[in-house]
Order: structure tokens, then C-alpha cells, then sequence
């Protein structure tokens, strides 16, 4: 979390208003030139790896797949995404907040979370990326600048129309 960012603020927003259900999977069965093409086309740097139930069972971050590039062609047909998918992973549920998001990706070094409905479920509803949270508090921020700069002018424009009364 860089400084300066208001940890209660990231508390009160949570994951299933910034979260989007659109996104880019593997299933553990595709082999190694799959992955790397879906990789290379993929939508973020990180990329859930599901069973055939749409079950998840890792995660691989673009970053692995550079350790393998060089020897693409001997392993296109050796490797699946299962063999170099990373099984230390968490999610988190749309109950969740965005604190608690960020929180698992600086601890994993993720850029996005796989999110599920429910906390016991692996089933993926949607990721979450750091980008969106950053991006929501942002708009979070903005929204209470206006809000108080708001109030502030309503307070200065009472103070204007005080009428003083001679007693």
C-alpha cells in the first residue's frame, strides 16, 4: 500500500463493486504453447488456472511464463498449465473488502485476485486488479472533495443571507 492512502477508506469500499466478471482463464489441461498464447493475448499479468468444473486450482503470472520462453518449442507439448500453474494462491469473496484484496496481492505479488462467491467456494465469479481498487478510491476521494467543497459553499452562502435585526 503506498502512503498516504486512508485504510479505512479502502475498508468501506468493497470487492464486488470493483470487481469484473469478464476475464481471461486457463483451464490445467491446455499445454505450454496455449498457455503462451493466451497469455500473450490475455487482458492482465495474472491468470486463473481452473479444472473442468471452473474450479480454481493456481495461478500463472506472465512472470513464469518468461522463465519458460526461451525453451517454448521443447516444451510446447510437455508442459501443461497445471505443471506451471502456482498452487499458493488465495481469493477473495465479494464480501470482501478492497483493503483485504490488496492486502493478499502485496503478500503474493499479484496484480489481480481471483474473486468467488462465496469465501468455502473456489469457483471463479471474477478477478479484481490492483488498478480497479486504485482507481475506486480515487473516485471515492473525488466524491468526498466535491461533497465537502459542497457543503463548505452551502455553509458560506447561509452565512451571506444572515440578516441582522436592530434590537
Amino acid at each position: 500500500i503506498k502512503e498516504g492512502i486512508d485504510t479505512n477508506l479502502m475498508e468501506s469500499i468493497f470487492v464486488r463493486d470493483v470487481f469484473i466478471r469478464d476475464y481471461d482463464s486457463l483451464t490445467i489441461s491446455e499445454n505450454f504453447n496455449q498457455v503462451v498464447n493466451k497469455v500473450i493475448r490475455g487482458r492482465g499479468p495474472d491468470f486463473p488456472v481452473v479444472n473442468s468444473k471452473g474450479q480454481l486450482t493456481g495461478i500463472i503470472s506472465l512472470g513464469e511464463i518468461k522463465q519458460h520462453l526461451f525453451e517454448k518449442d521443447n516444451l510446447k507439448n510437455l508442459l501443461i498449465a497445471d505443471d506451471i500453474s502456482n498452487k499458493n494462491f488465495e481469493v477473495v469473496s465479494m464480501e470482501d473488502n478492497c483493503q483485504t484484496a490488496l492486502d493478499k496481492m502485496s503478500k503474493l505479488g499479484f496484480e489481480g485476485m481471483p474473486v468467488v462467491e462465496s469465501p468455502d467456494s473456489l469457483a471463479i465469479t471474477g478477478m479484481i486488479w490492483r488498478k480497479d481498487i486504485q482507481d475506486a478510491y480515487h473516485k471515492e476521494i473525488e466524491k468526498m472533495e466535491i461533497t465537502s467543497s459542497l457543503a463548505s459553499s452551502i455553509s458560506m452562502r447561509d452565512e451571506e443571507h444572515s440578516h441582522h435585526f436592530m434590537e
